[in-house]
């Protein structure tokens, strides 16, 4: 087979962000497997990567935030003493100086009465209108409504409606309402009820039974799997990825283990109606996590869990500033398995890590460290067959987004572990190797910030070959 197979975003986002295969030549060449330093992910039809790409594709984005995973406007009617009640729990530390512009009109929570509903997706907000006149609230156009612990919005009309001011507005910045000041935080994610809002799944939201979260669905030709234990300081985790076929084919793919409590530590400064500076930190990154992979006679396996599947989301307010955390996976598989052939693979990842990046001057650095970690083979590695046969298996996790004001600022930040194994003729060789990253995306508009694309930064990687047999490259 002739043509050219790239594998784009695929160490940063874990998303198959180009597949193109050409058409069927006369002379099949089976595949040499990724040299060390690019990918573990082998070619099993030959068709050859690009081995000098870069590993990110900067043009495109690696998350579709067009199609959150989570339903924000659940409460749209929300009651004033309820107005986004999960998110006024606040940042275990936060520093909120700011000074407001001047066309700022602000409902604080001593105020909050005066929410009778909203619907944020629409960016409506209904008022009490004796109580917004008895506060003397100015709601003139182009002003931008601050509403504590909910929204910033700039209003671009008001239509009186019996006791109720309808206010309508459109989506505004933290520095269309901030001109000079600090906004930092550090929270703990702990895995409690108390702190967390569930996931929402399919439209449906899945509660905690007990101490566990856990639901079914269902992807291309998959059933997922997925089970979260709440302890506190740590959670356990497995979501398995399995496809059923006729008698004994068919394949397996699983990642199980713990993550501790970790911190969430950012800081904003703000000046001249700017963001000059902006640091994000997940610090104390520390769990284990084991993927297994068996697979039999499953003959072409392409999956990628494009939207991240939702997990828990931790929301928080700095001050008047709605925060959240969203901890979620992404799953995928790229494998060529034929009728007689089969793989397995079974590798601990174990880390103590930070991840972080910063923007000053106009430029990201990067930050984040590996730390003390493990790669190691829970069981021999095998893949064979009597033909060429590779497979693939990738797990962002811990995957988490950072929203402010209920927009995407950083939209991943991970680990992500990869497991690849392939199978070769010529040269004969049967290879399996392992290899674990940190990485983020991050998308800095919602802070005003215009000068920077939407982009991906690399923190750190380690690979471990775990099989090399026969007469490999």
């Amino acid at each position: 087979m002739s043509g050219r197979y790239g594998v784009v975003s695929l160490l940063a986002a874990l998303a198959l962000a180009a597949c193109r295969v050409g058409p069927p030549g006369p002379d099949p060449v089976p595949a040499r497997p990724a040299p060390v330093g690019t990918t573990p992910f082998a070619d099993p039809q030959g068709t050859g990567y690009d081995d000098t790409a870069a590993p990110y594709d900067d043009t495109a984005a690696p998350y579709d935030d067009t199609a959150a995973p989570y339903d924000d406007t659940a409460a749209a009617e929300a009651s004033p003493s309820a107005m986004a009640v999960a998110t006024q729990v606040p940042a275990d530390s936060s520093t909120f100086e700011v000074e407001w512009r001047d066309e700022v009109t602000r409902v604080d929570a001593a105020q909050a009465a005066l929410l009778l509903a909203s619907d944020l997706a629409a960016g409506v907000f209904e008022l009490d209108a004796a109580g917004v006149r008895a506060a003397g609230l100015d709601l003139g156009a182009g002003r931008v409504l601050v509403l504590d612990g909910l929204a910033v919005a700039r209003i671009t009309g008001v239509e009186p409606r019996g006791d109720r001011l309808i206010v309508q507005t459109e989506d505004a910045t933290l520095v269309d309402a901030i001109e000079r000041g600090t906004i930092a935080w550090e929270h703990d994610i702990r895995f409690a009820a108390e702190r967390i809002a569930p996931p929402v799944v399919g439209g449906k939201t899945v509660e905690p039974q007990g101490d566990t979260l856990s639901f079914r669905i269902d992807l291309e030709s998959y059933a997922v799997a997925v089970e979260v234990k709440l302890l506190g300081e740590r959670c356990e985790f497995k979501l398995e990825l399995e496809k059923d076929l006729p008698g004994e084919a068919g394949a397996k793919f699983a990642i199980e283990g713990f993550l501790e409590t970790f911190t969430s530590r950012d800081r904003i400064d703000i000046e001249g109606g700017a963001v000059k500076a902006f640091e994000h930190g997940l610090d104390g990154l520390r769990g284990e996590a084991t993927l297994s992979a068996t697979v039999a006679a499953s003959g072409r396996d392409m999956f990628n869990s494009s939207l991240p599947i939702p997990l828990l989301e931790i929301p928080f307010t700095v001050g008047p500033i709605p925060v959240s955390l969203k901890l979620t996976a992404q799953l995928l598989v790229n494998a060529l398995i034929p009728l007689e052939g089969s793989a397995r693979a079974e590798v601990k990842f174990a880390y103590d890590s930070a991840l972080g990046f910063s923007y000053r001057g106009g430029r990201i650095r990067a930050g984040g460290r590996l730390g003390d970690h493990e790669i190691g083979e829970q069981a021999e590695p095998h893949v064979g067959a009597a033909g060429a046969a590779a497979v693939n298996f990738g797990v962002g996790f811990p995957r988490v987004e950072l929203s402010i004001l209920r927009k995407s600022v950083v939209p991943w930040a991970q680990l992500a572990y990869l497991v690849g194994g392939s199978f070769t003729f010529r040269p004969a060789c049967q290879l399996m190797q392992a290899l674990i990253l940190g990485a983020a995306g991050y998308k800095l508009s919602v802070l005003g910030i215009l000068d920077l694309a939407e982009d991906s930064i690399e923190f750190f990687r380690e690979e471990r070959t775990l099989l090399r047999a026969g007469e490999c490259p």
